[in-house]
């Protein structure tokens, strides 16, 4: 199986992630903060309750995604998932 590695794109997913760290890692400090003042004692399930609320919006958006690139394992699969991801637009509120 013929496997190409675009740089760019591989750049951009990194740059990506580390944003996306930098985000979660801000509001996790925020959120130890909050939670250490003992104001908010039912902050906890308040956030669980938040996760569970959007998790099957998530999962909308993403699986189509996931599934194609699972499958992705011979030269024409890639392509299909290439192709796939040139036309992808998730579905769902942006972030």
């Amino acid at each position: 199986m013929k496997m190409e590695f675009d740089v760019e794109q591989a750049i951009r997913l990194v740059k990506l992630l580390k944003a996306q760290e930098g985000e979660l890692l801000a509001y996790r400090a925020v959120y130890e903060a909050v939670e250490q003042t003992g104001r908010f004692p039912d902050l906890e399930s308040v956030l669980s309750s938040a996760k569970s609320a959007v998790q099957s919006e998530v999962d909308a958006k993403y699986d189509p995604l996931m599934k194609v690139l699972e499958k992705a394992t011979d030269q024409a699969s890639l392509d299909a998932a290439r192709q796939f991801l040139a036309t992808w637009i998730p579905k769902g509120k942006p972030n």
